[in-house]
């Protein structure tokens, strides 16, 4: 029981102290710079497809198959 109470008052002794220092920005600091950041459309690598006609389910299998579809 006692080694349980002394369990419990360090895990609420630990959970008091001062938090560590992380190196973290102060985001409220104007005076801090900011990471570079460049523009990139969102259509940038945009590739139109056009609808098929569905095909059957072992014909997909085989060309999704580890090896291409070689068997």
């Amino acid at each position: 029981m006692k080694i349980l109470l002394l369990g419990v008052v360090g895990t609420l002794l630990i959970g008091c102290s001062a938090a560590p220092d992380l190196g973290l920005r102060d985001a409220s600091d104007p005076r801090q710079e900011s990471a570079r950041v460049a523009y990139r459309p969102v259509l940038d690598d945009y590739q139109p497809r056009r609808p098929v006609e569905p095909q059957g389910w072992p014909q997909l299998n085989r060309r999704v198959a580890p090896g291409g579809g070689d068997q």
